[in-house]
């Protein structure tokens, strides 16, 4: 809540102490205060003139793959699959959750390397 309200030029605690005991319900303050900060921090704000095209495009792929990269995460190895009540049960998933997305980006990085030598190629 803090940079939020640091953003918006705000007092955090009032912000904090608005949202949380507001008659209103909180999923319509949440929307409310998101579509101010919106209006209050233009989006354009972060870029100046000194920020080439080569940077902008760098910075959307970079958002494409994060994007990418959390699909693969959920859909194809199963992040959100855990029901499990313990905190210990919900951690190991986790980690080998992470260890095969760590796996699976080393492959997209480099195939050849995690590849079995072909028994049918003759050395030279």
């Amino acid at each position: 809540m803090r940079p939020t309200a640091e953003r918006l030029g705000v007092d955090h605690q009032q912000l904090q102490q608005f949202v949380t005991s507001s008659t209103w319900d909180y999923t319509t303050v949440r929307m409310n205060v998101a579509r101010w900060a919106v209006e209050a921090i233009d989006p354009a704000a972060y870029v100046d003139a000194r920020t080439s095209l080569k940077a902008l495009v760098r910075l959307a792929k970079l958002r494409w793959r994060v994007e990418h990269d959390y699909r693969e995460f959920t859909t194809g190895l199963g992040i959100d699959h855990f029901e499990g009540r313990s905190f210990v049960g919900w951690h190991r998933h986790v980690t080998l959750t992470v260890l095969a997305q760590a796996f699976c980006t080393l492959l997209r990085l480099d195939p050849k390397a995690m590849r079995r030598p072909d028994p049918l190629c003759r050395a030279a």
